[in-house]
């Protein structure tokens, strides 16, 4: 009976030591999400970080009164920069090339946008908001050389 005793108080202090060092590891990954959040809100602007946290907002309004199924909560696909995966290596020429653009919502439809806009107006949420409707995106087709003459590579 002694032996169990003191087994479980062995158990339930290494659940304890386990206990504290997630915490403190939570601890330090919310400190980390604070600074990289000020660090983003001073290069990008508190307009545009603004405009994200309304969407956000309003994903979350839609998804409360009506469910994870609402067709705005399935159709809207998140920022651009959440949906780019690359390599490291590339990614200052990906936010050279495309900019601000980063920022932009992806959405299924324009009238998903209407309807996002729409709340985001209702409420008067502050920030700047732009959506890129996949519906109303359309690429043009592109001419490519066949050969590399010409071509210079660095």
């Amino acid at each position: 009976m002694r032996r169990e005793k003191d087994e479980i108080q062995a158990d339930r202090q290494t659940v304890y030591r386990e206990e504290t060092k997630i915490a403190q590891e939570l601890h330090n990954l919310r400190d980390e999400l604070a600074r990289t959040e000020h660090n983003l809100r001073s290069i990008i602007g508190k307009v545009i970080l603004n405009g994200l946290d309304s969407v956000r907002k309003v994903i979350e309004t839609f998804r409360g009164r009506y469910g994870p199924d609402c067709d705005i909560v399935q159709g809207y696909h998140g920022t651009l920069i959440e949906l780019i995966d690359c390599p490291e290596t590339f990614y200052t020429s990906v936010e050279v090339t495309a900019g601000s653009r980063l920022f932009y919502h992806v959405v299924q439809t324009d009238k998903q946008v209407i309807r996002i806009i729409s709340e985001i107006n209702k409420h008067n949420l502050p920030g700047e908001v732009h959506f890129l409707p996949i519906n109303r995106l359309h690429a043009g087709e592109s001419q490519y050389p066949e050969t590399n003459v010409g071509a210079y590579f660095y």
